[in-house]
């Protein structure tokens, strides 16, 4: 079986996947590329060591697109809010060929009069696949039935990293005092600061979980937002 997967940009797990998949199918990775940021891990960039073969987008999309659709049985696409998962479902549903949406995450906004053709690029799937039932519920949202969905195995961990973590266990009291924590219970709250991730909904449920004396909230991401920042001074939050 030949499977092509449209994908943006390459992050160590999704390509430790890439590299299982295509040790049982011929898989081709269509994809933006890997990084070169200097603060990325070398097991974030593209090498020659995988099992699946990669093609990397660029001007010559439609022709490119419509040479993988002919070659390949399936289509899964993680772009689908894109031009290019527009275009590539369309030559792969000309053809009669499957073609699966995947999503490990997403978070379901309600855009109104939007939501109809969200719902509708997203129905011109055959098949969903979900990392677990968040993501079943941003396909619910959008109008997918549960029989429709599949779900994979997701996990961003490796035995080398949970190994590694455990040797951080042992040394807890440690790393408190090196990032200056105290010995108080602490919630870990970790993801960029945008208003669709919910931190004022943490925030409140924080405040009037009558918990704010004794536990540490921690959010660590980035520089937070204005609103952000006065909620926490207003309500005197001084363990967040």
């Amino acid at each position: 079986m030949k499977v092509c997967w449209l994908n943006n940009y390459f992050s160590p797990y999704k390509m430790k996947l890439f590299d299982r998949i295509g040790s049982n199918v011929e898989l081709t990775a269509l994809t933006l590329g890997g990084t070169d940021d200097s603060h990325r891990n070398e097991e974030w960039k593209l090498s020659n060591n995988y099992s699946f073969n990669v093609v990397l987008i660029d001007k010559n999309f439609d022709k490119t697109i419509k040479k993988l659709a002919k070659e390949n049985d399936i289509l899964i696409d993680s772009m689908y809010s894109t031009s290019y998962g527009i275009k590539a479902v369309n030559e792969f549903k000309k053809r009669g060929k499957k073609v699966l949406m995947h999503a490990d995450g997403g978070i379901p906004i309600d855009r109104g009069l939007l939501n109809i053709p969200i719902s509708i690029i997203m129905k011109r799937h055959d098949l969903f696949i979900s990392s677990g039932p968040h993501c079943d519920r941003y396909y619910n949202f959008y109008g997918i039935k549960d029989e429709k969905i599949r779900h994979y195995h997701f996990s961003s961990l490796n035995e080398k990293d949970i190994i590694q973590n455990r040797k951080m266990i042992n040394n807890k009291k440690e790393y408190r005092n090196l990032l200056n924590i105290d010995n108080k219970f602490t919630f870990i709250s970790v993801g960029k600061p945008v208003k669709g991730k919910g931190f004022d909904i943490l925030l409140k449920a924080y405040k009037e979980s009558g918990l704010s004396e004794d536990a540490n909230l921690l959010i660590i991401g980035g520089e937070p937002q204005d609103d952000t920042k006065e909620f926490v001074e207003k309500n005197k939050l001084n363990n967040v």
